[in-house]
């Protein structure tokens, strides 16, 4: 899907690399939480947002 010019992945690729964004950065563009229970955005290096499970 995209948001606000921002293609958006519901998983993380393990081959990737990113970098957290801070939730203020989800409020912003208002992305939405697909895991409601312990969301964690990463910014990856094409400029697309992925989400994924935080662990630990």
């Amino acid at each position: 899907i995209t948001i606000r010019g921002f293609r958006v992945n519901a998983l993380i690729d393990p081959r990737a690399t990113g970098c957290l964004i801070s939730p203020k950065v989800v409020e912003k563009y208002n992305l939405p939480y697909y895991n409601k229970e312990n969301p964690m955005w990463l910014e990856m290096a094409d400029g697309t947002f992925s989400q994924g499970y935080g662990k630990g």
